[in-house]
């Protein structure tokens, strides 16, 4: 969680083949998400050690930058790429 908490922010190369160097790929974002939600679920239904209120803050956060930046209000398909209209949904 440490390399997520740190990094989820930055921009990367994604998982496909594409050019143009580095961007915010919603594929990673969502990546980093799933990450941060699995961790919190780790926490509340096995009891595994971890810092619960941080991890959830960190999966809210994120959660709301995929909404705002990585999709779109006239379609429910994500743009490959965050910055592009806005949405509203929960997570």
């Amino acid at each position: 969680m440490d390399f997520v908490e740190h990094n989820w922010t930055r921009s990367d190369e994604g998982i496909w083949e594409v050019r143009g160097g580095p961007r915010h790929f919603t594929h990673s974002k969502l990546m980093a998400w799933v990450a941060a939600d699995r961790a919190v679920k780790a926490v509340e239904q096995f009891g595994l050690d971890g810092p619960l209120p941080r991890w959830q803050q960190l999966r809210e956060e994120i959660c709301r930058d995929i909404l705002t930046k990585g999709t779109t209000s006239s379609d429910t398909r994500s743009p490959s790429t965050t910055g592009r209209a806005s949405w509203t949904r929960r997570c």
